[in-house]
């Protein structure tokens, strides 16, 4: 296993897409705009190339960046291939020859695909993401946590190959990059370098204002209604240096509120605001016996350290992990995690 910091060096990358021309390029559930757009860039650029690639994702896709703008998506790539209907199944048949390989894109493990275990793991495997988490796999890792998005490993790599993203490609690279850091708030002082690739970005035809309104400018009425509802439910500890909601199945289910879902990126923004703020928690009932929780903190937590002691993953500012029980017992499970740091 060989981990490249950055394609500064691009030899065994290299290799790699030499010794294979059928790709199958993957990414975690509940893709958001880093990882979509990573994995349709990736699969446009191996096909200039003269690769086959086909993208595959299990979804769901009812992140507002993704679920809103397909259309984004699909003119792209005349192989779109984004859906949870087998993809899996499909993607053994057409990388089933000895010349295929599988690249996981903004995730590192492949339980995060959201797929059991089949033929596709067994190919050859090359890992592109920028988390820090912790076990790896992949025969080859093309992993930077410095960099601030999936897309601008891609775009680093394409370059390193003397290569350069078309119009749409540049487009999808720097929409995948802004709702990863926010639309540039989470970058910090040391962030030159990634305005550098955005700049290059726009140069090869990138529009930040057409970018800014596919995030921002087409939400439905209900995703503010949802809104409404996680900031009155907010409770504070700690003198609101912890600030915690909660979304229950009811809330998903209600009305056209399902397709609203993910008004989670709204509140994380207006919690995180609030005057004292350090850490943000968000806890979704997912079914009756299980919920996810979601992390958001300033420079003093490591949420992505605590997400992985509960079995998840995720960046030192924005993490998160599954767990079995009610939205009351996940609650004080949170609480006491957090009472290392505050007292609750």
């Amino acid at each position: 296993m060989a981990i490249i910091p950055g394609a500064r060096s691009t030899v065994e990358i290299r290799r790699f897409f030499e010794q294979h021309d059928r790709f199958a390029v993957l990414g975690h559930t509940e893709p958001d705009g880093d990882c979509v757009a990573s994995q349709l860039v990736l699969a446009c650029w191996l096909r200039r190339r003269g690769k086959h690639a086909v993208t595959i994702n299990a979804g769901p896709f009812d992140r507002p960046e993704v679920s809103g703008h397909r259309e984004l998506f699909e003119q792209n790539t005349d192989r779109f291939q984004l859906s949870g209907d087998g993809p899996a199944r499909d993607a053994d048949k057409q990388t089933s020859s000895a010349a295929a390989a599988v690249i996981l894109v903004d995730c590192s493990m492949p339980e995060r695909t959201g797929f059991e275990p089949s033929g596709l793991f067994k190919l050859p495997c090359l890992v592109i993401d920028h988390h820090a988490e912790g076990e790896r796999f992949g025969d080859l890792l093309f992993v930077d946590s410095a960099f601030p998005s999936t897309t601008l490993l891609i775009l680093d790599l394409m370059e390193s190959f003397g290569d350069q993203p078309e119009r749409g490609e540049a487009d999808l690279l720097l929409f995948g990059f802004c709702t990863d850091t926010g639309f540039f708030r989470h970058l910090d002082g040391e962030s030159s370098d990634a305005f550098q690739y955005v700049s290059r970005l726009i140069r090869y035809g990138a529009s930040p204002n057409r970018i800014y309104r596919l995030i921002y400018a087409e939400r439905y009425l209900e995703q503010f209604v949802l809104l409404g509802r996680l900031l009155i439910r907010t409770e504070s500890y700690a003198g609101g240096r912890v600030l915690l909601s909660w979304q229950s199945l009811e809330d998903r289910t209600e009305g056209r509120t399902a397709k609203s879902m993910r008004a989670s990126d709204d509140l994380y923004k207006h919690l995180q605001s609030v005057r004292n703020n350090e850490v943000v928690v968000l806890i979704k009932q997912e079914n009756d016996g299980e919920c996810s929780v979601s992390l958001r903190s300033s420079d003093r937590i490591n949420v992505g350290q605590l997400a992985r002691s509960q079995g998840g993953g995720g960046h030192p500012r924005a993490a998160g992990f599954t767990c079995t029980g009610s939205i009351d017992a996940v609650r004080e499970r949170i609480l006491k995690l957090l009472s290392r740091h505050y007292e609750l």
